[in-house]
């Protein structure tokens, strides 16, 4: 069954695989195995809450890739994305989280903070916790 020390070390290879230092990038491939194959993002595309995209890990990876090649600033000066705390309900195979974070990199005029939170859905597959779906609000 799942553990809380499990959540926490996916939790934290979440964040580092996102994360990088100037000069780098994600750890793209890294960060897609955390993931199921067919698992879903959910992301708001205005500040209203009304319009909001389903999109799968891969093409949501993708677009990462692009936005960081998009922006050299970003990929030259590092994003960090780190979680501020956590809560987690496990129910036998599945795990639901609550994990608030702060993300920050420079936009090419200033730097850019912001806190948000993910809520996440972990399951336990062939006995590899795999996240299953993402979906986030931030506090803009």
């Amino acid at each position: 069954m799942i553990t809380n020390e499990m959540i926490k070390k996916k939790l934290t290879n979440l964040y580092s695989h996102i994360s990088f230092e100037a000069g780098k990038e994600p750890s793209y491939n890294k960060l897609k195995e955390l993931f199921l194959d067919e698992a879903v993002v959910f992301e708001y595309l205005d500040s209203d809450y009304t319009e909001y995209r389903v999109k799968r890990i891969e093409e949501h990876i993708e677009e990462m890739y692009d936005i960081f090649e998009k922006y050299p600033v970003i990929k030259g000066r590092g994003f960090k994305e780190q979680e501020l705390s956590n809560k987690n309900i496990i129910s036998g195979p599945v795990a639901l989280i609550v994990s608030e974070y702060k993300k920050e990199y420079f936009n090419g005029k200033h730097e850019v903070i912001t806190v948000g939170t993910n809520n996440i859905t972990m399951m336990l597959i062939n006995e590899d916790l795999k996240i299953v779906s993402i979906g986030w609000y931030e506090n803009i």
